[in-house]
């Protein structure tokens, strides 16, 4: 069980990552990824994408998992601020990655 979170959860998050050509990468951070969570700590996912114009459907996929977890689904653009990416850099665990 990574991050505290059953495989099932995490392989339904990959899936739905992966069917979105425009994600680039996503990295779990915050407390699942330090390991410093609680049992109903959220799941905090950035997802880098190539053209943060386009519509994303992403957080809302990931937020119709049917599961316990409430997930915070950030979607990294230039305006996200320099602490939230230091966190990420810092903490944040690969979960996808596009194959090039």
């Amino acid at each position: 069980m990574m991050f505290g979170v059953n495989s099932k959860i995490l392989d339904e998050i990959v899936c739905i990552l992966s069917k979105d050509t425009n994600v680039e990468s996503a990295y779990i951070f915050g407390s699942r990824a330090r390991g410093d969570f609680k049992e109903y700590s959220d799941i905090d996912i950035a997802v880098f994408i190539e053209d943060p114009n386009k519509r994303n459907m992403i957080a809302v996929d990931i937020n119709e998992i049917n599961c316990i977890y409430k997930f915070d689904i950030v979607i990294i653009k230039e305006s996200t601020s320099r602490e939230l990416l230091d966190n990420i850099k810092k903490d944040g665990v690969k979960i996808y990655q596009r194959p090039f």
